[in-house]
């Protein structure tokens, strides 16, 4: 939401705490959500030397928050995603070549990998590593090159990914690296979606739970409902 030239891009847990997170340009504020007074500051160590055309538009559009209390990743115009700590002044490390649009930016469960959904050409949905940022694996498309605005975790096993041109949603198997499902040329761009609880799958009391799984790998059946909006129209994903 824009408002007074800020881009408000999510709430967010900081201790026990809740506190509002705006970017405006590449600093990160923080502020007490009960009474909107100012936190604290944190800018990248290129804030004094942002000049050029499209320096006003460098506006931070996604925002992922680690295990870690202090830590998290922003993502944004300006082709970078942002390392924060803050405990420090400013960002403290970053990946370029990831131009974010919208909120495509998440960080698993274990905290140990980064998803990337970005809004360009090649490379739109990728794998990193959080501890030293370097890329895992790029997802590719299977045949729709879409340019990507929002991506997720759903489960440990399956990302979800939305975007446009075409527009479409698509549903990933990070152990095949394949897609589960897929809603192609939809009436509009899908700028987000929101996902259920992950779903348990049952086991037969006469089946011996010590020497199988409950759950078979990649089992698209424990994904969540998923739900989204494209154009005027609101759409919700059951996999069975």
């Amino acid at each position: 939401m824009r408002k007074n030239g800020r881009i408000s891009i999510t709430m967010c847990r900081q201790l026990k705490t809740t506190q509002k997170v705006t970017v405006v340009k590449r600093r990160v504020l923080r502020y007490q959500n009960e009474t909107m007074n100012l936190n604290d500051s944190r800018g990248t160590p290129s804030d004094a030397t942002i000049e050029g055309p499209g320096a006003e538009h460098m506006k931070s559009q996604a925002l992922g928050k680690s295990r870690n209390n202090y830590e998290l990743i922003t993502g944004g115009w300006d082709n970078t995603v942002q390392f924060w700590d803050l405990r420090q002044p400013y960002a403290v490390r970053k990946i370029t070549g990831v131009h974010m649009a919208g909120e495509g930016i998440d960080i698993s469960v274990s905290g140990k990998e980064i998803l990337t959904a970005a809004f360009q050409k090649a490379n739109q949905l990728a794998l990193w590593d959080y501890g030293s940022g370097r890329c895992i694996s790029v997802l590719e498309p299977d045949v729709y090159n879409s340019k990507l605005y929002c991506g997720k975790f759903v489960t440990k096993d399956f990302v979800v990914t939305g975007g446009t041109d075409p527009n479409l949603v698509r549903i990933v198997d990070l152990q095949t690296t394949g897609t589960a499902a897929a809603m192609n040329f939809l009436p509009g761009a899908v700028y987000s979606f929101d996902a259920g609880q992950v779903r348990k799958k049952d086991v037969p009391s006469t089946i011996n739970k010590d020497i199988i799984s409950t759950r078979a790998k990649s089992d698209a059946s424990s994904i969540p409902r998923i739900g989204f909006v494209s154009s005027r129209r609101l759409y919700q994903i059951e996999l069975y």
